[in-house]
């Protein structure tokens, strides 16, 4: 079953990161030529995503960042409190990631969906519940986290064989980008990246009685919201 590759990166709110979501494709490509190229880092969990692009990031000059680090974070008021108003509690936690570059640095807060695109698939339900809860945890961040607090979500589709019948799964996964299956909320991303190997043979489902393919992986990035730290001294990220 062969196939072109297909990749591509979009920044149309935050062009300073282009060169970070470029480094990560090709960190997704190191890690499955090491493997011979029958593995792919988005077949596991949230963290193991995660480190491919903490991995991408110290590759790239005048850039580095932390992963898992502590801090605190914003609590939730005691439903018999929020009459009193006043500032919610602060509760210990860890920010899933920092990326600092040279003119400016991001919070981050991630999560990984797992996303049937089949005919019989809505094609969104696993994504935007992603998207909600990495939404949902950058906004416990303090304002002065970071400069900017981004909210990023890998999205691994699942593609039925059923549906390739006849033809490629890149198709069904060009029909579904297409779709725009990364607006919610009246938000479209800030920034994303896919990868879609040409070696579809390889990335069939472990469990062979599902009988598909997980065929690539997205990093979708919204941008929560701008922090204090730094922005009265220089501006960088949006449009930038």
């Amino acid at each position: 079953m062969k196939s072109s590759e297909l990749r591509g990166v979009s920044t149309p709110k935050l062009r300073v990161l282009r060169p970070v979501l470029e480094a990560w494709i090709e960190a997704v490509h190191r890690y499955r030529k090491l493997q011979g190229h029958d593995d792919a880092p988005w077949w596991f969990n949230e963290r193991a995503s995660l480190s491919t692009l903490a991995g991408a990031v110290w590759t790239l000059p005048n850039w580095a960042t932390l992963e898992e680090y502590a801090t605190t974070k914003k609590g939730v008021m005691p439903e018999d409190k929020v009459d009193e108003g006043g500032p919610s509690p602060e509760r210990n936690g860890r920010c899933d990631l920092l990326i600092l570059g040279k003119s400016t640095n991001f919070a981050v807060e991630a999560k990984q969906a797992w996303q049937s695109i089949g005919s019989r698939s809505s094609g969104v339900a696993n994504i935007h519940k992603a998207m909600r809860m990495a939404w949902h945890d950058a906004g416990d961040l303090h304002l002065d986290e970071g400069e900017h607090r981004l909210a990023a979500t890998f999205v691994v589709p699942y593609v039925p064989k059923k549906d390739v019948v006849g033809s490629h799964p890149h198709e069904v996964v060009q029909r579904w980008l297409k779709s725009k299956p990364f607006n919610i909320d009246r938000r479209s991303p800030a920034a994303l990246a896919y990868l879609f190997p040409k070696d579809v043979e390889n990335l069939g489902a472990k469990d062979e009685d599902k009988g598909g393919y997980f065929p690539g992986v997205v990093l979708v990035i919204e941008h929560r919201q701008r922090g204090n730290r730094f922005t009265s001294k220089r501006k960088a990220g949006d449009g930038s």
